[in-house]
């Protein structure tokens, strides 16, 4: 998931049951999905364009991550962190400061992004975005 022109893009577009993967964001498919931020009054939705999906933390416990239908009063779409100046930034869950949307190793194919420790991210280096 890299940020392009304050769009996220991701290579495959899971059904809202499902993780979002992500592949190689430097080539772009008919099958990228790209997702806008919407800011909110507590922190930023990730939309998908052109639809009414939106990341969303699947509650407490856990690290998941999947698409759901976009509802700006649910705190477990809202996340925090994003910088446009061009510095890398890691994106955390409103509700969970402690939880960065991560990947296991750096952006690699089919990698799943997921929610981790922040602590965990930053130690290994997989919980940092940028912005393209």
């Amino acid at each position: 998931m890299y940020l392009v022109s304050k769009f996220f893009t991701s290579h495959s577009i899971p059904v809202p049951s499902l993780p979002l993967n992500q592949t190689n964001c430097k080539t772009k498919t008919g099958a990228d999905a790209q997702f806008k931020r919407v800011r909110q009054k507590r922190g930023d939705q990730y939309r998908v364009v052109g639809t009414n999906l939106c990341l969303q933390k699947l509650g407490r416990r856990g690290t998941k991550i999947a698409l759901k239908p976009c509802k700006k009063n649910n705190s477990w779409q809202l996340f925090t962190g994003f910088r446009g100046d061009g510095e890398s930034f890691d994106i955390r869950v409103r509700k969970q400061k402690g939880r960065c949307l991560t990947n296991h190793h750096h952006p690699k194919k089919d990698e799943v992004v997921y929610a981790e420790s922040c602590y965990k991210a930053h130690k290994t280096k997989t919980g940092y975005w940028t912005e393209y």
